[in-house]
């Protein structure tokens, strides 16, 4: 039988990793185009979930307006199969969003970029509990609506002995 116990898993301990980088805090909380050089805003991933800048909901439009913060990620299991007897494969999908008018940092820099470089920076390689080990696929650009632009993410999970998917 098929169980999901440890997928189940995958996306509160990916947000756990994220919310204790001060950058990802930066980048998501400060709206000032010199957010990357400002203090490290004190919030556990706790805070981070209660108050919409981190989310374990897929990013729909009026759950954006819900939300009421310009910059948030959005953490889902995208896509299980099954695999091997007992094992599924899984893909997880991670979106960073912003509002358009907080896309540029300072030196010309973009907010969503420089997110998705941190986001893949400290996820690549990652050990997750019993789920595997994470492995960054693939970015592409979308607007999920007329004033936010986002990226999704897409990440795989490989067993411990490199069989790609197989959890």
């Amino acid at each position: 039988m098929i169980k999901l116990h440890n997928i189940k898993k995958a996306p509160i301990e990916i947000a756990a990793t994220l919310a204790n980088d001060g950058e990802i805090k930066k980048l998501l909380i400060i709206d000032d185009p010199e957010a990357l050089e400002k203090p490290v805003p004190e919030k556990t991933l706790n805070n981070l979930i209660q108050e919409h800048y981190v989310s374990l909901e897929p990013p729909v439009e009026n759950r954006i307006q819900e939300y009421d913060r310009n910059t948030f990620l959005s953490i889902l299991v995208d896509t299980v199969m099954p695999a091997a007897e007992e094992n599924i494969r899984a893909t997880l999908v991670l979106y960073v969003s912003t509002n358009m008018d907080h896309i540029l940092l300072k030196d010309n820099k973009n907010r969503l970029i420089e997110l998705c470089d941190r986001v893949i920076q400290l996820l690549q390689n990652k050990k997750i509990s019993a789920a595997g080990q994470i492995n960054f696929s693939s970015m592409s650009h979308l607007m999920l609506s007329e004033f936010h632009s986002a990226y999704r993410l897409v990440f795989t999970l490989s067993d411990q002995q490199k069989k790609v998917g197989d959890i």
